[in-house]
């Protein structure tokens, strides 16, 4: 997770490394996060990929307040309703 908040590295070594970690510890909260966060920031129109690893990081900490923004950000261009039931949680 560190490395992928490491703007030394670049974007897509940084996914790659990601994407490795989380393979090995697909409920690592702060992977989840990073690897959303990096897709939002790195590919702001894809937010269907970004919206899968928020997606993620909720279910892995449904009591996450950040997470919950996130994927309620991921959804607003597409699914306003849904954006709004993720902000309220």
């Amino acid at each position: 997770a560190v490395l992928g908040d490491t703007l030394v590295v670049p974007p897509p070594r940084r996914r790659r490394l990601l994407l490795a970690a989380v393979e090995r510890s697909p409920g690592d909260y702060r992977l989840l996060m990073t690897l959303g966060y990096l897709w939002m920031v790195e590919s702001p129109g894809a937010a269907h990929e970004y919206e899968r690893w928020f997606r993620a990081a909720v279910a892995v900490r449904p009591s996450s307040p950040l997470a919950h923004n996130y994927l309620g950000v991921s959804l607003l261009g597409r699914d306003p309703d849904a954006a709004i039931r993720a902000f309220r949680e």
